[in-house]
């Protein structure tokens, strides 16, 4: 009677036994699975803050990219307007300097003018007459072609009329030898032997002179002569020069 009591309740310590084990296998399988979801959302949830933290960042960085590419442009359009502006500074000034020095080249020759017409036009009591005050030839498109001017003068204390005549020979050489050419010679199609002249103070003549091919000009004889009662003749020579040459 004891040992089937003794029997019975062993046998019931291990069935409480083999239960309170189960259960604790259902608990500790429960409390692992409650463990991993709770590690689950916090994760997720970290996971996902940390999601949009990097996406915020990279939005701020695509900004500031943006923001300094079109600086950049900025910067570059700067520079490029700096450039402009100092080439047309540089342009500006450089017109102004050729301005101004054309300027002092026109003053002195209008000064040197003045006083070559002021002595044109000043009595003087050593010289009186008839004067050749210069004869100037310059160049033309035409290689055989020139243009010559000549400027005459009264010379007194008391300025008459002056009419008259003017003749031209140049003295050259043609094929090695020596060759006297007058003004109707070298005045093309007018044709004519001498320039006349009419004037008080001082008179400008101008014209052309064409040289024939292989003329190699060397001397301007120039005669003047007035008409009338007082009929004076004066001659002066020159060497033929090109001016501005």
């Amino acid at each position: 009677m004891d040992a089937d009591a003794s029997h019975d309740e062993s046998g019931l310590l291990r069935r409480l036994a083999r239960r309170y084990w189960q259960l604790g296998l259902v608990l500790g399988f429960t409390a692992t699975l409650l463990l991993c979801g709770f590690s689950y959302g916090y994760g997720f949830k970290r996971g996902h803050g940390f999601h949009d933290a990097w996406l915020a960042e990279l939005q701020g960085l695509r900004r500031q990219q943006l923001d300094s590419e079109q600086h950049l442009v900025n910067l570059n359009q700067q520079l490029v307007n700096l450039r402009q502006g100092a080439r047309i500074d540089r342009e500006a000034a450089e017109q102004v300097r050729e301005d101004v020095l054309a300027s002092e080249l026109s003053i002195a020759a209008l000064q040197a003018d003045l006083v070559f017409y002021r002595s044109l036009m000043t009595p003087t009591a050593t010289e009186q007459g008839l004067g050749v005050r210069s004869f100037q030839v310059y160049a033309t498109s035409d290689p055989q072609t020139f243009r010559y001017e000549l400027i005459m003068q009264q010379l007194a204390l008391r300025h008459a009329l002056l009419k008259g005549q003017v003749r031209l020979i140049l003295r050259g050489q043609m094929e090695g030898v020596e060759l006297e050419l007058s003004l109707k010679d070298l005045s093309g199609s007018e044709g004519i032997e001498a320039r006349a002249f009419q004037f008080r103070y001082f008179q400008k003549l101008e014209g052309t002179l064409v040289l024939p091919v292989g003329f190699q000009p060397g001397l301007i004889e120039l005669t003047a002569q007035i008409n009338g009662k007082r009929r004076l003749r004066v001659a002066k020579q020159f060497e033929w020069t090109i001016t501005g040459v």
